[in-house]
């Protein structure tokens, strides 16, 4: 008989019908809220990930912060730093979880974005870097002076979207079979080649203005030839510019935050959707990403086009 992972994991004392009541929506400490949904949350979580010894690691760190930390507010995270990765991406599981399953967007009079500012998982060797304005401006424009339009829009394509390098090159390269919805200064572009039988369509958004310039790329040009037409390290000659198309996504997000855009509608702008999830609920997610989209199109236009 196939062994049930969930029955596995060390598990916790069930809360109170009073306890339930009083954190149904609400509660003194994040701690509170784990406890209140933590039965749904080990089912969420053991249905999306095939990787159970790690989902077990992840789920027993979110235990131990749940039994041995107070939660209160976002900046009592920073006690995690130097704890265990586990414990991390244990919380991060599970605000995700609060997003995808409950439409929760706020903890504890929090939005979820502040809390996730203060569970970085630091890789191993790697430095977290996040590029600026003035470094995005500076690629961009070496870029126009050594490539032609085509790649520029490009790179404004994975800056304005926040996509991954992959499905923008897809875009692109299919621009001319794909429908753009125009909706005053914001448009997105339906990707349907990404659509699979449990994910509906993801959505590209992007400024209009961008969008009415955009020109299929050429097909006789290879994805890999691309990205490192974005990388001026692989030039010759070199440029020093620390900015490349895997930057692209990162300073999408943080601008997005800055300008006060939804968390979650910048993870399903970012390409994010749930799969599995009603027809009503999906629409209702377009309309609301399309309108905080609103929020930041002015800023990414300013940077974007600076060149």
């Amino acid at each position: 008989m196939k062994e049930n992972p969930i029955e596995q994991v060390i598990t916790v004392q069930e809360p109170s019908l009073e306890f339930a009541k009083q954190t149904e929506t609400e509660g003194e400490t994040l701690n509170d809220i784990i406890k209140y949904h933590y039965g749904e949350f080990l089912e969420w979580v053991f249905s999306r990930e095939r990787d159970y010894q790690y989902v077990r690691r992840c789920v027993k760190g979110l235990q131990e912060v749940m039994l041995n930390y107070d939660i209160h507010s976002p900046i009592d995270l920073d006690v995690l730093k130097d704890k265990s990765k586990y414990l991390t991406i244990g919380l991060r599981l599970f605000l995700r979880f609060l997003e995808e399953r409950k439409f929760i967007g706020t903890v504890l009079g929090f939005p979820i974005g502040s809390w996730l500012r203060h569970l970085k998982i630091k890789k191993s060797g790697s430095v977290e870097y996040y590029p600026t304005d003035e470094t995005v401006v500076k690629w961009l424009k070496a870029i126009s002076q050594k490539w032609d339009s085509k790649t520029l829009n490009l790179a404004r394509f994975l800056l304005a979207t926040g996509l991954r390098f992959t499905h923008s090159y897809k875009c692109l390269a299919m621009l001319n079979e794909l429908e753009i919805i125009r909706e005053g200064s914001v448009s997105r572009i339906p990707l349907r080649f990404l659509e699979t039988s449990t994910k509906k369509v993801y959505q590209a958004f992007l400024p209009t203005r961008l969008a009415q310039i955009l020109e299929p790329l050429d097909n006789n040009i290879m994805d890999v030839s691309y990205k490192e037409r974005l990388n001026p390290r692989k030039w010759v000659p070199k440029v020093d510019i620390r900015m490349s198309a895997k930057f692209t996504r990162k300073w999408f997000i943080n601008k997005a935050l800055d300008c006060g855009v939804d968390p979650m509608s910048l993870r399903f702008i970012i390409g994010h959707a749930t799969g599995g999830i009603l027809e009503v609920h999906y629409l209702e997610n377009v309309k609301r990403a399309t309108r905080e989209y609103k929020k930041v199109v002015k800023e990414i236009e300013k940077v974007i086009f600076s060149v």
